[in-house]
């Protein structure tokens, strides 16, 4: 009976530790409460138009997500399931989630899936302290390795604005889904603080066989 116990127990960590690993993938930024969305303000603009107007946005580089362990981390790193997206936002704003496939050499992207619509409060403190509140929201959204993440919206408030680059592309007026690639008109050196993770894969605990 002791041995029987001891190998279910053993069984049933593996399968928690397998459920853990699965649910920590992710892509886009590498969000903690450190990360600070510096020089955010009330939002960024779409300034690709001075009427304020909605746009896409694509992330191209992941904040803090693209060495070492989180190498290529604006790529989706396998086929699947995003179950959840966070953000760091100081105030706050409103987009549509979109999945995109994207060229970064030729700057032109379409746009796979729209939805849903994320409402955001912003940080209780609008920033103005050590620590920074990360909002999450449950999805349910397939992607396919290779993806980009991408936001519909006339500004986005979850950004750092203290790089330089083509840390986004701007797209107006924005893409559609299932619409031709489309050429950036634009692009923004502020880094999309967004964060999706994957759903875990279901697994089965294997259990060894019993013997007395």
């Amino acid at each position: 009976m002791i041995k029987r116990t001891f190998f279910i127990a053993l069984s049933l960590l593996f399968f928690g530790f397998s459920n853990a690993q699965a649910a920590a993938v992710h892509f886009g930024a590498d969000l903690n409460k450190h990360t600070q969305p510096s020089n955010a303000g009330t939002g960024d603009y779409c300034n690709i138009n001075t009427k304020h107007q909605n746009c896409t946005f694509i992330l191209m580089q992941a904040y803090q997500c693209e060495f070492g362990s989180c190498l290529n981390g604006h790529l989706a790193p396998m086929d699947g399931t995003i179950n959840k997206v966070s953000l760091i936002a100081c105030a706050a704003g409103t987009f549509v989630l979109q999945i995109a496939k994207a060229n970064a050499s030729t700057e032109k992207a379409s746009v796979i899936t729209s939805g849903p619509v994320i409402n955001y409060l912003g940080d209780p403190q609008q920033c103005d302290g050590n620590t920074y509140q990360i909002e999450s929201f449950p999805v349910n959204i397939a992607v396919k390795k290779g993806d980009y993440l991408a936001v519909d919206s006339q500004k986005v408030g979850f950004v750092r604005c203290s790089g330089g680059s083509e840390n986004m592309l701007l797209y107006h007026l924005p893409l559609a889904d299932g619409v031709a690639a489309r050429k950036a008109n634009g692009e923004d050196g502020c880094f999309m603080l967004l964060e999706a993770f994957y759903a875990p894969a279901p697994t089965r605990p294997s259990f060894a066989p019993w013997r007395p």
